[in-house]
């Protein structure tokens, strides 16, 4: 048995006669000895209570920290911040689980001064890291017996309870200036390179969100700046991953907030973002291969497209995350390749269309194409219009047909090694396979008359669209004449006015991101579509109204619309305005007037009470 080492005392490391051994203690990790007739204190138990927490904090830093399940950050219109139930490891090791979900009311003033101690009465402009943090409470009053008879009597907890608790921790990062989109973009290559959590995040907590508040309301959350998945920081490719959900969820923002503004025309990645994951999304109305065209990458990139299999994503997105983030602003030389995906029997049919010619080694046994599989030819896409290359002059329409087969929300993009150009090889393969061996004599003739016969229909379909592509441009030609005819006549109809167009136009430029308002907003212009009036009177209305008042204003709109008093309610409320009185004062008088309910008026006065009228 080897020699044992006390606690209490310390005693000297112990060294073997060669020197090679040392010893390690932590006072952390004692533990008591029981034996029959010992004395157990207070002091004994704690001691064992320690020594089991500090082996599973061992235990959670071993499996690293961050968020292991759930626990996703939302901000709402009215000022509420809902996280849904989860697990998470901090940075010391604990495990925070939270079997319900939490929520955060910003407007609830009283009871946040309340909780913190000195009282807060309001939120300073800034950036705000949204924590999930250990917290726990004494509960009850134990029995305590004097040691002394002449000892005061005094009261002890008899119990600590443990749990989660959400908080807001201010960080040194200063307030950015642009649209809420182009920040976040910005704010990603300053948080996400930091795998580790920020010095700021306390090491029982772990971050869910990134908050922005200014003019002490909430602005926007950001889910994936500060959010760091459980044992991240063990990945070679940290920085990509965290990169890529961020710029997947930052897109997908980007394509509603265009779709809903009827934007629907190409954009370079640059107006939004400023890193690029190695792989990601695409938009399709960014790239045009009929034309060799492509909007969404810089001019100076080196970009080309090609058809690859469905099934494949997955290996091509595991083996190009291993290359370096795309900078926009300092990147120049970077040869980016976009999928486009299609399923196996059409992948089969179009790619070898796409086969660049390959040596016979009999004829050219040198040759090194001839010992390589048989590759596809990619698309080279520009920025400006160039003459077109020829794909297949036997195969007409090719790339029309590619793309048609390609759905919305499938194109995707990846950086491609440097080193492709040197040695020809790359982390992405793109060939139909390998040839068969001359042992096996190949019978294709009914392979063949398949592709003759898929060719056949594919031109007589061709023809067919020929045709009624003329018969489109007829049809075209009259709905134009149509659309002159109608816009004179809308012109002098509604001269003057407001077209529901621009009234859109004016809500966007709001800044409204709450989907609950936003939905609202849509739903009145639906109903005031045939009213240029009232679209008119409301153009004027929020000209002056202040943006704080969105979320009462809209659904307040609705029911005086309902009630058939919305003209005369928008003509007082601009009377009102236009005077420098408050809005919520003459709505919360005068509401009941113009159809409102006791629901509506109540939004208001929260309103009232949230600004401090």
């Amino acid at each position: 048995m080897s020699h044992s080492i006390g606690f209490q005392p310390f005693v000297a490391p112990e060294f073997s006669q060669d020197g090679l051994r040392k010893s390690s203690l932590d006072p952390f990790l004692s533990r008591s000895n029981y034996f029959d007739g010992r004395l157990l204190k207070a002091a004994d138990l704690t001691r064992d209570q320690q020594y089991l927490d500090e082996r599973l904090l061992q235990t959670g830093r071993v499996l690293g920290s961050g968020v292991v399940k759930g626990l996703r950050a939302e901000l709402s219109g009215s000022q509420k911040i809902t996280v849904s139930p989860g697990l998470a490891i901090t940075a010391s090791g604990r495990v925070l689980e939270s079997v319900n979900s939490l929520n955060i009311d910003l407007t609830e003033r009283a009871a946040i001064a309340v909780i913190n101690q000195p009282p807060l009465r309001y939120f300073n402009r800034g950036l705000y890291a949204l924590i999930l943090q250990y917290t726990e409470k004494g509960v009850g009053i134990a029995e305590t017996y004097p040691e002394d008879i002449g000892q005061k009597i005094e009261p002890r907890i008899n119990s600590y309870e443990e749990g989660v608790q959400l908080a807001l921790v201010p960080l040194r990062e200063s307030y950015p200036s642009g649209s809420e989109l182009s920040t976040r973009a910005a704010l990603a290559g300053k948080f996400l390179p930091q795998v580790q959590p920020l010095p700021e995040i306390p090491d029982d907590a772990v971050a869910l969100g990134l908050l922005a508040i200014d003019n002490n309301v909430g602005q926007w959350l950001d889910r994936f700046l500060l959010y760091r998945p459980a044992g991240i920081h063990l990945q070679g490719n940290a920085l990509q991953q965290l990169l890529a959900a961020h710029y997947e969820e930052l897109l997908a923002e980007v394509l509603n907030t265009r779709n809903w503004s009827s934007l629907q025309a190409a954009f370079s990645a640059g107006q939004f973002f400023q890193w690029l994951p190695p792989f990601g999304s695409l938009p399709k109305q960014a790239v045009d291969p009929e034309a060799a065209l492509q909007r969404f990458f810089p001019e100076s990139f080196k970009v080309s497209i090609v058809p690859v299999r469905k099934e494949d994503l997955p290996v091509l997105e595991q083996e190009a995350m291993l290359e370096q983030a795309i900078n926009l602003s300092q990147d120049t030389d970077v040869d980016i390749m976009i999928l486009a995906p299609l399923a196996d029997a059409d992948f089969n049919f179009y790619a070898r269309r796409l086969e660049a010619p390959t040596a016979t080694p009999a004829e050219q046994p040198f040759a090194l194409s001839s010992r390589l599989l048989p590759s596809l030819l990619p698309l080279s896409l520009s920025v400006r219009p160039l003459r077109r290359p020829l794909v297949d002059t036997s195969q007409p329409n090719y790339w029309r047909n590619v793309w048609d087969r390609v759905a919305d929300g499938q194109l995707r993009y990846l950086r491609r090694p440097a080193r492709i150009a040197e040695n020809h090889v790359s982390t992405v393969v793109l060939a139909r396979g390998f040839q068969l061996p001359d042992a096996l004599p190949p019978d294709n003739s009914e392979l063949e008359q398949l592709n003759q016969r898929l060719l056949q229909a594919e031109q007589a379909r061709d023809a067919f669209q020929a045709q009624l592509q003329t018969s489109r441009q007829q049809l075209k030609s009259v709905q134009q004449e149509y659309a002159k005819l109608k816009a004179d006549y809308d012109a002098l109809l509604n001269s003057g006015g407001q077209t529901g167009g621009g009234l859109a136009t004016q809500i966007e430029a709001r800044g409204v991101r709450d989907k609950t308002i936003v939905e609202l907003a849509r739903k009145y212009l639906d109903n005031i579509a045939n009213q240029p009036k009232l679209q008119e009177l409301t153009g004027r209305v929020l000209a002056l109204l202040d943006s704080v008042y969105d979320r009462a204003f809209w659904p307040s709109l609705l029911q005086s619309l309902e009630a058939g008093l919305l003209e005369k309610l928008l003509l007082n409320l601009l009377e009102t305005l236009q005077a420098g009185k408050p809005a919520h004062e003459f709505m919360i008088n005068t509401g009941p007037d113009f159809g409102l309910k006791d629901d509506q008026l109540q939004l208001w006065k929260r309103v009232q009470d949230f600004l401090g009228g």
